[in-house]
């Protein structure tokens, strides 16, 4: 018989309102509890927590503590600081919320300024382009739906040797800015896509897209430039909740690294990271034990049968809570890997694993978080949107 939440919830209310005999009353609750938000569950389920392929490429952070911290890096020994982002200014000065960073390798850096949340008053959507001493270059595209215009903006990815900008985002469909003969940019052409985006990143002449697909059950994507899909891969989350496969299989961050041909991706929540050749093919996959993630997710069903998924932030600051946030730091042939695990008190330790991109080989290397941007002589980094002033940190190499 299929029970209807609604109508248990309102029957358990009469009860209550009437003072039905105990016994009636605990049985109706205990059916409640079991059909319509008891049989709540806590992810990720152990199933969706994969081993590593090999007892080596195992992170053993059950006692931080023991960790030595060791060097900060990147290193920024003979570096000048300039910061790019007013309380008070011009429009182009006052950052709203910053999506993504990108460095064009020619001196360009490129600011998505884009603000997601609904309830702002403002709906700028823009690109800035500011040079290594946060000077104002200009600015891309506007809000809109118009070829070089943005509704839902998230990933900006370089491309063409730095010649050309590519805006990724939530809507089936990429904004192409190239350089020009004065050497700034400007609009160029829209590509279609088959899918929107949730991350992405470039490798060897191909875009590859986190997002989940339900017929193909894949969640990586490889694309021809021109928007044509070459091949699928990563498997999706393990559910008989098919709500609950599609909230939790796209979410995550992908980085691509050139010079080895290899993708690293770490799906949100789960301790591991991954690596797949550019076809697609697993080599290898680190996990890292002893930490539990920072946003507890709950599965559960609502009074009326729908399911639903709650977020809790409030045991992020818990001893041995953490993150892993992947890299492709200075371009060479690894990946690096940033493990940031409460150590208690509302304090962090940021450890920085550096990853052999062919092997999953590791090694320990120091501390501190990766910029958005990071090359030899530039090191960008993202700001906290939720700091009163917006400010982009741009450290260089003095001359």
């Amino acid at each position: 018989m299929q029970v209807n939440c609604s109508t248990m919830y309102k029957s358990i209310a009469v009860l209550l309102r009437h003072r039905a005999l105990s016994v009636g009353l605990l049985l109706c609750l205990a059916a409640f509890q079991v059909h319509c938000g008891g049989q709540s569950k806590i992810h990720p389920t152990p199933e969706n927590i994969p081993y590593a392929t090999d007892e080596s490429l195992v992170i053993d952070l059950g006692s931080p503590d023991q960790w030595e911290e060791g060097p900060m890096l990147p290193d920024t020994t003979g570096f000048e600081t300039n910061v790019y982002g007013r309380d008070d200014g011009e429009e182009h000065e006052l950052l709203v919320f910053v999506q993504d960073v990108a460095h064009d390798g020619h001196g360009t850096i490129f600011i998505l300024d884009a603000d997601p949340r609904s309830n702002r008053s403002t709906n700028l959507r823009k690109v800035y382009m500011v040079d290594k001493e946060g000077q104002y270059l200009g600015s891309l595209g506007s809000e809109g739906e118009g070829p070089g215009e943005f509704m839902h903006p998230r990933k900006l990815i370089v491309a063409e040797q730095g010649n050309a900008l590519l805006v990724l985002g939530e809507e089936r469909h990429i904004d192409v800015f190239r350089r020009n003969d004065s050497g700034s940019f400007s609009y160029s052409e829209r590509i279609g896509m088959p899918t929107a985006v949730s991350d992405a990143c470039m490798m060897r002449n191909h875009l590859y897209y986190l997002r989940y697909d339900a017929d193909s059950g894949n969640v990586i994507h490889k694309y021809t430039l021109d928007g044509q899909h070459i091949t699928g891969f990563g498997d999706p989350y393990k559910s008989s909740n098919r709500y609950t496969v599609r909230q939790l299989s796209g979410r995550g961050h992908i980085v691509c690294n050139q010079q080895q041909g290899v993708l690293g991706y770490v799906r949100s929540f789960v301790p591991v990271l991954t690596g797949f050749d550019e076809n697609g093919v697993l080599l290898w996959r680190i996990k890292v034990d002893g930490i539990n993630p920072m946003t507890e997710v709950e599965e559960y069903v609502a009074p009326n049968g729908a399911p639903g998924m709650r977020y809790n932030y409030a045991g992020r600051f818990e001893e041995g809570r953490g993150q892993l946030l992947p890299s492709v730091a200075f371009g060479d042939d690894n990946l690096y890997l940033t493990v940031v695990v409460s150590i208690g008190n509302e304090q962090f330790r940021s450890l920085l694993f550096q990853v052999d991109a062919r092997t999953g080989v590791w090694q320990h290397v120091g501390r501190g978080m990766m910029p958005t941007v990071a090359e030899e002589d530039l090191l960008v980094r993202t700001p906290s949107n939720s700091a009163e002033v917006i400010q982009l940190r741009i450290r260089s190499r003095s001359d």
